[in-house]
């Protein structure tokens, strides 16, 4: 809410928000978009941050070059061979460099979203959410699923994905607010069911079927 992201900050500094955003694929930084684009809209002058390996020109694309891109490796989700293959082993690699966080990693995300934000709103990544708790501010956790609903389908496959289950569920279930987007996968409790989230359209239905040369 609006109150939640002025809550606290001092009289005449503009509200600042950071987004901590997976990389596994587009659709997570969309929504943040959408967010952020709504942000913009009810309180003017707002600051975001972005915390991702996300590439910055999605965002700027959306969202204008005002919006700063810090490229930060904060989620692995599922890495993939292409579009269509998963590489399980090289996902629990790469889980095991970035769960559980290294105390010296955590304090200086902390320091770095204590400098940026009021509080802290994350789309499935979460180290944001241990880093938003470190920093001591709010947390907000965007999604329609966690990492800790998907993994466990990959078990039989993949049972070195297990140690990290409990823990990514521990760092959810630490969210301030847990906002769960239509259509989403399992409902949580304490959790606030919101319409899908979606970025503002730029043209009308029909200058896009136009361009698409389709009736």
């Amino acid at each position: 809410s609006e109150d939640g992201v002025t809550a606290g900050r001092p009289r005449g500094r503009p509200p600042r928000v950071a987004f901590v955003v997976t990389p596994h694929g587009f659709g997570h930084a969309a929504r943040s978009c959408a967010v952020m684009q709504a942000l913009a809209r009810r309180l003017p002058g707002v600051r975001c941050t972005v915390y991702s390996t996300v590439p910055a020109w999605f965002f700027h694309d959306s969202c204008g070059p005002e919006v700063t891109v810090r490229p930060e490796a904060l989620d692995v989700g599922v890495v993939q061979r292409d579009a269509m293959r998963e590489d399980l082993p090289a996902t629990v690699a790469a889980l095991a460099e970035l769960l559980p966080p290294r105390p010296e990693r955590l304090d200086a995300l902390a320091a770095s979203l204590a400098d940026d934000a009021d509080v802290v709103v994350c789309d499935i990544a979460p180290l944001g959410l241990a880093a938003a708790v470190a920093a001591g501010l709010p947390a907000v956790l965007v999604e329609n699923f966690t990492w800790d609903w998907i993994y466990p389908a990959y078990l039989e496959r993949e049972p070195g994905l297990a140690p990290f289950v409990d823990p990514i569920a521990e760092l959810v279930a630490g969210a301030d607010l847990r906002l769960q987007a239509e259509p989403y996968c399992a409902a949580a409790a304490g959790g606030v069911a919101v319409p899908p989230v979606a970025r503002d359209r730029r043209a009308s239905a029909g200058a896009v079927r136009a361009r698409l040369g389709i009736p």
